[in-house]
């Protein structure tokens, strides 16, 4: 089996996550995975906005959770350490296939190197609301730019739940 597919066959979406934070190695190394990822056109439309201020962490789950009416929850990206918002210009038709496949690298590489990953919509689904796209802004995600998915980063705080696959079907003619 090639170190390819062992990786994409051992990786694993966390939900539980240690204080402990990703290296600035690491970090480049993931981001790095996610800018050389395929897109439209060669077109790359996507910012990767990177959060890792407790304060601004803080800032945003509360919000994010106070505009779904889930104040109740823990918190929206699980509490990782590390939080990359990836946005584009909502005018670029292939911007949601693009940064999906920018998120896609980037938790490939993450667990190569150890570290744990979750894709996050909390964001994506709340980027309409007034207060949420305030903070974006004051994050750095450009007005004109739609955050199209956010990934937590950091470290598994424990083993990680074992899902089952489910059977495919493919149909040839």
């Amino acid at each position: 089996m090639s170190a390819v597919m062992e990786n994409i066959l051992t990786r694993r979406s966390c939900r539980s996550y240690s204080a402990k934070q990703l290296s600035e190695e690491q970090l480049g190394l993931i981001l790095k995975a996610g800018l050389w990822a395929p897109s439209g056109m060669n077109r790359q439309p996507w910012q990767f906005t990177v959060v890792q201020s407790p304060e601004n962490l803080a800032r945003l789950d509360k919000t994010v959770l106070k505009s779904m009416g889930a104040q109740e929850r823990g918190s929206f990206f699980y509490h990782a350490p590390t939080l990359v918002m990836v946005s584009a210009p909502e005018d670029v038709f292939t911007a949601a296939a693009d940064c999906a496949l920018a998120l896609g690298n980037m938790m490939l590489e993450a667990h190569e190197l150890g570290a744990a990953s979750c894709w996050i919509h909390g964001v994506t689904r709340t980027r309409d609301d007034r207060e949420v796209r305030e903070l974006l802004t004051e994050l750095g995600v450009p007005p004109e730019h739609a955050v199209l998915g956010s990934l937590a980063l950091g470290f598994a705080d424990g083993p990680y739940k074992e899902v089952p696959r489910k059977d495919v079907v493919v149909l040839r003619k």
